[in-house]
C-alpha cells in the first residue's frame, strides 16, 4: 500500500465574529458589510416610525378639533340655557340629594335678595321658615314620579321677610346621582288683590246694608210727605171759601 494521508473532513463554521478568534483580518470585512445592511435597515426603520408618528399626531389634531367643536356646542347650550332660566319670571332653584344648592335664576336673586353666589353649597332650607322646610323636606322624600306642586307655603327673603309662594317641585337622575328642579312663584301680588277684593266685597255688604236702612227709614218719612201734600190739597179750596166769608 502506498502511504497516502487522508484529509479529515472541514468542520469550519460559517463566518461570523464569534468563529474568527483574534484574526482582524477577517472580522473587518464581517463588520462593514453588517453595518452597511444595517444602516438601511434602520433608516427604513426610523421612516415607518416617523410615517406612524404624522399619523397619530394627525388623528389627534382632528380628536382636538372634534373636542374643541363638541365644547362649543355644549357652551353654546349652557348659555342659551341659562339666558331662558334668567329671562324666566318665576324663580328657578336646582340642589342635589343632600339640599345643597347648585344654581339660582336671576328671578330667584330678585325674589329671594340673594346674589346666587352666596347660596352655591348652602342648604335650601336657608330660603323657608322652618316649619315649612320640615314639610319641604318630606315632600323631596316622597316617590316624586311626578311633579309635584304646594301652594301654602312661605319663603324668607335675604332681610328676614317671609312671603307667601307656590312652589313646583319635581326630581331628575343623571345614572345614580339626584338632581332637584324647584319652580317658584311669588304669590304677594296675588295676595294683595285677593285682600282687596274681600275688602271690595266687604263694603259692598256694608253699602247693600246700608241702602235698606236708608229705604226703610224713607219710606215712613214719604207716606208722612204724601199725605199732608194730600191735606195741602185738599184743604186749599176750604180755605179759601172761609176767606171770602
Amino acid at each position: 500500500m502506498s502511504g497516502s494521508s487522508s484529509r479529515a473532513p472541514s468542520t469550519a463554521a460559517p463566518d461570523g465574529p464569534e468563529n474568527i478568534g483574534d484574526d482582524e483580518s477577517l472580522l473587518k470585512p464581517w463588520v462593514f458589510e453588517s453595518r452597511r445592511d444595517f444602516v438601511p435597515r434602520l433608516l427604513d426603520e426610523l421612516q415607518a416610525q416617523n410615517t406612524q408618528l404624522r399619523t397619530q399626531a394627525t388623528e389627534l389634531d382632528i380628536t382636538r378639533l372634534e373636542l374643541a367643536a363638541a365644547l362649543a356646542a355644549i357652551t353654546s347650550r349652557e348659555k342659551r340655557a341659562r339666558a331662558i332660566l334668567d329671562g324666566t319670571h318665576e324663580g328657578i332653584i336646582t340642589f342635589d340629594a343632600d339640599g345643597e344648592i347648585e344654581s339660582f335664576n336671576a328671578a330667584a336673586e330678585m325674589m329671594f335678595g340673594y346674589r346666587e353666589e352666596e347660596l352655591l353649597g348652602q342648604h335650601f332650607s336657608l330660603l323657608m321658615p322652618e316649619p315649612d322646610a320640615e314639610r319641604y323636606v318630606e315632600h323631596m322624600e316622597a316617590d316624586l314620579t311626578r311633579p309635584c306642586l304646594m301652594s301654602d307655603l312661605l319663603g324668607r327673603r335675604a332681610d328676614g321677610s317671609d312671603f307667601p309662594i307656590e312652589v313646583s317641585l319635581a326630581r331628575t337622575s343623571f345614572g345614580e346621582r339626584k338632581l332637584f328642579i324647584q319652580i317658584i312663584r311669588d304669590l304677594s301680588e296675588v295676595h294683595a288683590l285677593q285682600q282687596r277684593l274681600a275688602r271690595a266685597r266687604h263694603l259692598e255688604a256694608l253699602g247693600g246694608l246700608a241702602a235698606g236702612i236708608a229705604h226703610e227709614i224713607n219710606t215712613p218719612a214719604q207716606v208722612i210727605s204724601d199725605n199732608l201734600q194730600f191735606l195741602q190739597e185738599s184743604a186749599a179750596p176750604m180755605l179759601q171759601l172761609i176767606e171770602t166769608c
